[in-house]
């Protein structure tokens, strides 16, 4: 009796930190503060990573724990990021809207496009977490008063093309590492060791930045590996030759 109680309490684990997720997310919306909202969105950042990594240990993946992580996650890593970012924008009216949008629109569709697709080691198209890590990493940036950063974002155009490259990215093919294929031969890694250091080195040196940087540096490795060939499926490809 005590080990189906067990069983069904289990099933609702991984639920419970997705529904923290959403819950998070909102709180970041109504919060409006550039730090106290990326701290929030972190632990989304969080509770995305425990619900993911719990229904695989526990064996309770399922449909319906999928439908509702994408609808997490457009929420805490769409909406949320893409509103804290509105605040920043150095013009007015609709003109200002107009990144943010673009932004959660592109975070939708590769939601929709990641449900598609079949099981895999690394991901095709940046993960709409690590673009709202992006976004949150300069809104972090902002608050702690990085002058450079203010500097840039008051240049209309480039306060609107880094939501509109994080969604670019977003909808790409290029296939980018994860921390799933640490199980891969160590050549296959490198990449992500090289991601991992430079993160370590901006969090002791510039740590108001290092969200962004990370976020940067994880694009730029992994448009280098692509084009080296280090890709799986090229790897794959080749093997077969």
């Amino acid at each position: 009796m005590t080990n189906n109680k067990y069983l069904k309490l289990q099933k609702h684990i991984p639920t419970f930190f997705t529904t923290l997720n959403v819950v998070l997310g909102f709180l970041a919306i109504v919060y409006n503060d550039l730090f106290i909202s990326s701290l929030l969105l972190m632990g989304c950042l969080l509770a995305d990573l425990l619900d993911g990594a719990l229904a695989r240990m526990l064996n309770e993946q399922s449909e319906f724990g999928k439908e509702l992580d994408s609808l997490a996650d457009a929420l805490s890593f769409g909406a949320a990021p893409a509103y804290l970012y509105l605040q920043m924008s150095p013009e007015d009216g609709i003109i200002s809207f107009l990144p943010s949008c673009l932004f959660v629109a592109c975070g939708a569709l590769r939601l929709a496009k990641f449900n598609t697709l079949a099981p895999s080691k690394n991901f095709i198209g940046l993960p709409i977490p690590s673009a709202a890590a992006g976004l949150m990493g300069i809104c972090i940036a902002v608050y702690f008063g990085s002058n450079q950063m203010i500097k840039l974002l008051d240049i209309y155009w480039i306060y609107a093309s880094l939501p509109l490259v994080l969604g670019l990215m977003m909808l790409s093919s290029l296939e980018m590492f994860s921390l799933k294929s640490l199980k891969a031969p160590l050549q296959q890694n490198v990449f992500l060791f090289l991601n991992i250091f430079i993160v370590i080195l901006s969090l002791i040196f510039v740590s108001r930045h290092v969200l962004w940087i990370g976020v940067l540096s994880y694009i730029l490795l992994s448009l280098t590996r692509h084009l080296l060939g280090f890709s799986h499926s090229r790897m794959q490809k080749n093997a077969k030759v």
